[in-house]
C-alpha cells in the first residue's frame, strides 16, 4: 500500500514540508524455541539413593540431587546445563549400580469432572432405616441411600483410629463439615521443648522433611500448607468423610474417620510430574511405617502414561497392606480395549471404580472394562462438600472412587484385623448385580456398603477371585500370571479348572494360605489375546465351588465360570521388535491399538514444542536406505493423530532425532522428508497422540515412503514489496531447500515451523532483487513461480545531518531505482533528481539544498 507522509522540520527561519512517497515495510520477527518438559531423571538406585556408589556417580556426571525417596529406593536429579536429557540417560544406564533410570515426566490430571450438574438430578428420598444422621442436607444425598450407608452404619459409623489419604487437589481443611476428620501428625502435635504447639512453631519436630506437616503436605508447591484452591479435592474429602450426625450439611460414608491431606494437583498446572507422585506415595509409607494406620488412598485422576518409578510406588503402598482407589476416568471409554492408566497399571490390589447415576445405570461419561474396573458407585449429581463452607453438586468417576475409599475405611473400622485383601474381596463379593454394568465391570454391580459389612464376617460364603494378572491389552513383557481367591483353596481343583487360550503351559506355584498361584516356567506368553477359564469346578478347601459371577451362590455352571483376557499390543511396539521396511518406495497398513511406550522410550521429543506425555501409541519401523538421495515417509488413510519421528543409531540409548513432524498443516497425519545416505539405518517412530482426545490417539493407519519429489509452488503472499519485505510462499516439498531467488537475486529464507516445514517458507526480498518469477531450489528439485512478484522501490526517510541540513536516505538498492522529484502533486511533472547521489554503508544519501522551500520525492521502479 502506497502512503503519503508530510513530515514538518525547522531551519533558520524558513519551513520545508518535504512529502515522501514510499513504501512502509512490515515488521516480522522469525522466531523458534526448544521447550523442554522433562525435570530431569528419576533413578533406581541398586544399593539405595543413600550409598556411596549413587553419590560418586552424581558428583562425576554433575547432576543436582532433588529429592531423594529412600523407602522407595528412589531419586530425582537435575541434570547440568548443556547436558540433554539422552546424554543423561545414556551415562546412567551404562552404570551397573543403577537398576532403572527414566525421565522425570509428568502426566495430565484425565478426569475433566465437573460441577455444574442440574439441581433437579439430585434426588430427595425419604430414608426409613434406624440410623439416619441429623445433617441436615442428608436427605438431598439419594447416593448414601442407594448403596444401603442407613443400613451399614447400624453396624458402625467409622472411626478416629482408621487414616484415608487423599492425593488431590488438596482439601478446604478449614470447612466446618471437614475440619473434625482432619488427620493429625503425632510427630507434629502437642508442645515441643519451649513450650510452643508443635503444628505451627517453624520447626520439622518429626524430622521427615516438612516443616509443620500436621496435616499432610503440598507436594505440589512444596511446603506443608495443603490449603485446596479449587474445589475437587474437597469435594472428593466430602464424599469419603464429611462428619456426619454434627447437625451440620452432609455426612461422608464414614462420619468419623481422619483424611491425610497429600496434595499433588496444581490446579493452574493439571500435571503431576512423576516425581510428585513418588514423593507423595513415600510421605504415606513413611507415615504407615511410624504406625499411622494408613489404610486406604483415593486417587480420583487419571495416569496417561507408564512409569516403572510410578508403578514401583504404587505397588508399594500395597505391599504396605494399603488398598488403593483409582477413578476409572471419564471419557466414556472400555478400558479392556484401550488401556489407560493408572487401571492399566494392573495393580492386584487397587481398585478401579466406574461410575453410575441414580436410576443405576452407568453415567455416559465414564470409563468401564469387564476385565479392567472392577465396580462401580453413584458419579452423577453427587451433593458433597465446596470451600469456604459451601455444598455443590459434582459428576464425575472422581466421585464414584471415594465412595468405595469411604467404604473401605468403615470395613477397617468394623474388623480391624482385616486386611486389604479382606476388604477388597468383601466390596467385590457384596455389589448390587445391575444389567447396565453386565460385561462392563469385573463384578457387574454397584457398590453396596451394607451387603459388605455382611461379607466381611460371613464365612459361609463361596470363594470368589479377588484379582488377577495381567488383565490389561497391554501387558508388560516381564508379568507373570497371578490369581488371588477369597478363601483357601483346594489346589487340585483349581489347577484342574485352569484353561486358556492359546494354551498355557507351566507350573502352578501356590502361597502357603493357598489363596494364591503363579503360573511360572511357562516361557514368553505369545503375542497375542488370552482367554483364560477358570471352570466353577475350582472349590475352596471346605469344599464350597467358585462363585465366579459374584453372585453369592455357587451355581455348579457356566455361569459361575471366572473368565478373563488379556493381551498386547503389536509386536512392533518394541524397539527391538522394528518391523523392517524395504526398497526405495512402499507401504504398509498398521494399527497402533494398544500398543505403549516401553519404559525405557523416552516421553520427549527435544523439537517439539508441547508435551508428548499421552504420547503411549509408539510403533516402531527400520527402514535402510538402499541408496544416497531424499526420501518421504508419511501417514495417510488415518483417523489417527499421528507424530512421526524419524532416529539415527542402533538402541534406544544411542538413538538421534533425525526429522520428526506432528501434524502435515491442518492434516492430523505427519511427513517427514529427509535426505538418506545409503546403507544407514532409519528408525521410525511413529506415536499416536492427542491431548484433550485420547481416542484420536489409536487407529489404523498406512506408512507411505517414496523419493521425495521436486517442490511445487501453488502461490505466495504478499504479491508486492519493498526490500527486506517478508514473503510466505506455499506449496508442496520445500523440506531441505537450499536457496530461493527472487528473480535470480539470493534471498534469506526460513523453513516454516515444523508442522508446515513441506509447505511453507518465509524468504527475505533481498537488496538487489528485481520484479519477476520466485525460485526455490532443493536436493530433490527446484521449482519456479508462474507468477512474478512485484519489487517495490524502497522506503524514503528524512533527517538532519551534522552540518544542519536535510538528507534524504533510503536503503542502497539495486541502480534501476530511480529518485524523482517534483514541486507539486497537483501537476506533478515528475523528474529525475540530477543531484549526487552519495552511497555509503548500505544507504543511499541526497542532501537537499538550502534554498529548496517546498519539494515532493519519490522512488520509482522500473
Amino acid at each position: 500500500m502506497n502512503r503519503s507522509n508530510n513530515i514538518g522540520g525547522a531551519r533558520s527561519s524558513l519551513i520545508h514540508t518535504i512529502a515522501l512517497i514510499a513504501i512502509l515495510a512490515p515488521v516480522a520477527t522469525l522466531q523458534g524455541a526448544e521447550t523442554h518438559f522433562a525435570q530431569g531423571l528419576l533413578l533406581k538406585w541398586r544399593d539405595g539413593p543413600a550409598s556411596a556408589a549413587a553419590a560418586e556417580a552424581n558428583a562425576r556426571i554433575g547432576v543436582t540431587v532433588k529429592r531423594s525417596f529412600t523407602t522407595l529406593g528412589w531419586q530425582w536429579v537435575d541434570l547440568p546445563p548443556g547436558v540433554s536429557l539422552g546424554e543423561g540417560l545414556a551415562a546412567y544406564r551404562a552404570l551397573d549400580s543403577v537398576i532403572a533410570v527414566e525421565p522425570n515426566g509428568r502426566f495430565e490430571v484425565f478426569d475433566p469432572a465437573t460441577n455444574n450438574v442440574p439441581a433437579a438430578s439430585v434426588q430427595r428420598l425419604e430414608v426409613q432405616e434406624e440410623s439416619v444422621p441429623d445433617d441436615p442436607r442428608f436427605r438431598s444425598q439419594w447416593n448414601l441411600r442407594l448403596i444401603g450407608m442407613t443400613n451399614a452404619w447400624k453396624t458402625s459409623t467409622g472411626s478416629r483410629d482408621i487414616v484415608v489419604a487423599v492425593l488431590d487437589y488438596g482439601i478446604d481443611y478449614t470447612h466446618d463439615d471437614l475440619r473434625n476428620n482432619l488427620w493429625r501428625n503425632p510427630g507434629e502435635t502437642g508442645v515441643d521443648g519451649q513450650g510452643n504447639d508443635k503444628a505451627n512453631n517453624g520447626l520439622d519436630d518429626d524430622q521427615n522433611g516438612y516443616v509443620d506437616d500436621v496435616i499432610g503436605i503440598d507436594v505440589a508447591d512444596g511446603d506443608s500448607d495443603p490449603l485446596d484452591p479449587y474445589d475437587h479435592g474437597t469435594a472428593v474429602a466430602g464424599v469419603i468423610g464429611a462428619s456426619g450426625n454434627n447437625g451440620l450439611g452432609i455426612t461422608g460414608v464414614v462420619w468419623s474417620t481422619q483424611l491425610m491431606i497429600v496434595r499433588i494437583i496444581r490446579a493452574s498446572f493439571p500435571y503431576i510430574p512423576y516425581s510428585s507422585q513418588l514423593e507423595a506415595a513415600e510421605y504415606v509409607l513413611e507415615m504407615k511405617r511410624r504406625g499411622v494406620d494408613v489404610r486406604v488412598s483415593n486417587h480420583s485422576y487419571g495416569i496417561a502414561s507408564f512409569s516403572r518409578a510410578i508403578n514401583e510406588s504404587l505397588e508399594a503402598l500395597n505391599a504396605a497392606g494399603i488398598l488403593t482407589v483409582f477413578a476409572a476416568m471419564n471419557l466414556s471409554i472400555n478400558h479392556d480395549s484401550f488401556s489407560h492408566y493408572g487401571a492399566a497399571y494392573d495393580l492386584p490390589l487397587a481398585l478401579n471404580v466406574a461410575a453410575t447415576d441414580s436410576s443405576d445405570l452407568l453415567a455416559d461419561f465414564s470409563n468401564y472394562g469387564r476385565d479392567m474396573v472392577e465396580l462401580a458407585a453413584p458419579g452423577s449429581g453427587i451433593l458433597t462438600t465446596a470451600p469456604t463452607n459451601q455444598y455443590d453438586v459434582w459428576k464425575g468417576t472422581s466421585f464414584a472412587a471415594p465412595h468405595v475409599a469411604g467404604a473401605a475405611a468403615l470395613l477397617a473400622a468394623i474388623k480391624p484385623d482385616a486386611t486389604a485383601w479382606d476388604i477388597r474381596a468383601a466390596l467385590m463379593h457384596s455389589t448390587d448385580r445391575k444389567l447396565s454394568l453386565r460385561d462392563k465391570v469385573v463384578t457387574q454391580g454397584r457398590l453396596n456398603v451394607a451387603r459388605a459389612v455382611e461379607a466381611l464376617t460371613n464365612a459361609n460364603l463361596p470363594p470368589i477371585v479377588v484379582a488377577v494378572t495381567p488383565s490389561t491389552s497391554r501387558t508388560r513383557p516381564e508379568q507373570r500370571l497371578e490369581v488371588w481367591f477369597s478363601q483357601p483353596m483346594d489346589r487340585e481343583s483349581v489347577e484342574s479348572a485352569f484353561e486358556s487360550t492359546p494354551p498355557l503351559s507351566g507350573t502352578f506355584v501356590w502361597a502357603d494360605d493357598s489363596k494364591r498361584f503363579q503360573l511360572t516356567g511357562a516361557g514368553p506368553f505369545a503375542r497375542t489375546n488370552h482367554t483364560v477359564r477358570l471352570r466353577s469346578t475350582a472349590r475352596s478347601v471346605t469344599g464350597a465351588l467358585l462363585d465366579g459371577n459374584f453372585d453369592r451362590e455357587s451355581q455348579d455352571s457356566t455361569n459361575d465360570d471366572y473368565v478373563w483376557e488379556f493381551g498386547f499390543g503389536p509386536l512392533n511396539d518394541d524397539f527391538d521388535q522394528a518391523e523392517v521396511l524395504a526398497n526405495a518406495t512402499g507401504s504398509v497398513t498398521g494399527n497402533n491399538f494398544n500398543a505403549s511406550r516401553m519404559r525405557d522410550e523416552e516421553p520427549y521429543s527435544p523439537s517439539i514444542a508441547h508435551p508428548k506425555w499421552w504420547n503411549e501409541a509408539t510403533l516402531w519401523y527400520r527402514w535402510t536406505a538402499p541408496e544416497n538421495g531424499w526420501i518421504t515417509f508419511e501417514t495417510t488413510r488415518t483417523f489417527v493423530d499421528t507424530l512421526l519421528t524419524v532416529y539415527t543409531g542402533d538402541s534406544l540409548s544411542q538413538l538421534t532425532e533425525f526429522a520428526y513432524n506432528d501434524n502435515d498443516g491442518p492434516r492430523l497425519a505427519s511427513r517427514v522428508s529427509f535426505g538418506a545416505k545409503a546403507g544407514t539405518d532409519y528408525y521410525l517412530d511413529l506415536s499416536g497422540q492427542h491431548e484433550f482426545e485420547p481416542l484420536l490417539s489409536m487407529g489404523t493407519f498406512t506408512l507411505r515412503w517414496y523419493p521425495t519429489p521436486s517442490p511445487t509452488v501453488s502461490g505466495f503472499t504478499p504479491i508486492s514489496g519493498i526490500p527486506g519485505a517478508l514473503v510466505t510462499l506455499t506449496g508442496k516439498e520445500f523440506t531441505g531447500a537450499t536457496a530461493v531467488q527472487f528473480n535470480g537475486a539470493s534471498a534469506p529464507f526460513s523453513n516454516a515451523l515444523a508442522n508446515s516445514v513441506d509447505l511453507r517458507i518465509t524468504a527475505v526480498v533481498p537488496p538487489e532483487a528485481t520484479s519477476g518469477p520466485i525460485t526455490i531450489i532443493t536436493p530433490h528439485g527446484s521449482v519456479t513461480s508462474t507468477a512474478a512478484f512485484q519489487v517495490l522501490p524502497p522506503p524514503l526517510s528524512i533527517q538532519t545531518n551534522s552540518a544542519g541540513q536535510l538528507e534524504l536516505r533510503w536503503p542502497a538498492t539495486r541502480n534501476d531505482i530511480a529518485l524523482e522529484e517534483a514541486d507539486s502533486l497537483l501537476n506533478p511533472g515528475w523528474s529525475l533528481v540530477s543531484r549526487p547521489i552519495v552511497i555509503s554503508e548500505g544507504v543511499s544519501k541526497l542532501t537537499i539544498p538550502a534554498d529548496v522551500d517546498r519539494g515532493f520525492y519519490r522512488l520509482r521502479a522500473p
